[in-house]
């Protein structure tokens, strides 16, 4: 069978084999087993690295319920993500994201699309901050989270903390709930009107209020943290 997507992730298995993590817009997450590939780079032509864009041929493998990567064929591959260090920070944490969001077997048309579309962006220039964080907001939407991020979606008052519980940005004065996390003003307005498209500077003052708001939201959706996020600061801009 042919399919075509992007590798999440691969780690080894056995001595000479690797299990590769794989998205594609048809059948969503895949688990492949390339093998071989530990064995010898010219296996799969060294195609087989985090956020590379691949067509590959898959069957059923002979051992266990685990399908067999045949073959594949590179469409593009992150070549600046790999002498970039900033680059790379981003592509490994965009893939952990989707990586994290998808379900194996399940159709993944709008995810596959947003990360490859994020992957072909970071091969052009290193996306600021603001850049990210939309990708981050489209990609929540897409995956039925919607937050308000200003006013506070109680009262209508300018907002001093954030709860995935109520869906958004709150008052202490207004609610009353046991999630929420102090924010400052300049980041929750900073988000929603990233949220609008209404933001499109290098980045914001409030780089990390913006980022810590953003790992509450992942954390509190994908129940915990994402390892990738460590290194997202203001360097990686």
């Amino acid at each position: 069978m042919t399919d075509v997507g992007v590798v999440l992730k691969t780690k080894p298995y056995r001595d000479h084999d690797l299990i590769v993590d794989f998205l594609s817009a048809k059948h969503g997450r895949l688990s492949l087993i390339a093998r071989g590939a530990r064995k010898s780079s010219r296996r799969f032509g060294g195609a087989l690295e985090i956020g590379a864009r691949l067509q590959i041929e898959q069957s059923q493998s002979n051992r266990g319920r685990l399908k067999a990567l045949t073959s594949c064929d590179i469409i593009r591959v992150p070549r600046n993500a790999r002498h970039d260090l900033a680059r790379f920070y981003q592509l490994a944490y965009v893939v952990e994201v989707i990586e994290r969001l998808t379900v194996e077997g399940q159709a993944e048309t709008g995810n596959e699309a947003a990360l490859d579309q994020y992957l072909q962006y970071l091969e052009e220039k290193t996306p600021n901050h603001a850049e990210l964080v939309s990708w981050e907001l489209w990609v929540l939407k897409h995956n039925g989270f919607v937050f308000q991020f200003w006013p506070c979606i109680e009262s209508g008052e300018p907002p001093e903390s954030f709860s995935v519980s109520m869906g958004g940005a709150i008052r202490h004065s207004a609610v009353h709930v046991t999630d929420s996390l102090p924010c400052g003003r300049e980041a929750l307005h900073a988000i929603d009107q990233m949220q609008l498209g209404l933001f499109q500077g290098a980045g914001t003052a409030c780089h990390q209020s913006v980022r810590g708001l953003m790992n509450h939201v992942w954390n509190s959706i994908l129940e915990r943290p994402l390892k990738s996020a460590t290194f997202i600061g203001p360097e990686t801009f």
